[in-house]
């Protein structure tokens, strides 16, 4: 429910919560909502930037930009 009063960019930041997955099921690859939230961490630290440009339910792209 509160997930439906947010807007579209923050509710596209839910990615990176830990836990949350879109999966229906976990196993040992999916579902266990850890992917984007270990990426972000790894971003951040190396001093990068973590861009998303999407539009509902036609596409979303990631754009990672790290210092060289």
């Amino acid at each position: 429910e509160q997930v439906k009063n947010l807007s579209g960019s923050d509710a596209v930041k839910l990615i990176f919560h830990p836990g949350f997955s879109t999966s229906q099921s976990v196993d040992q690859v999916a579902g266990q909502g850890i992917g984007m939230n270990i990426v972000k961490k790894h971003v951040d630290t190396a001093g990068g930037k973590l861009n998303i440009k999407t539009s509902s339910g036609k596409f979303c792209e990631f754009k990672i930009l790290l210092p060289i």
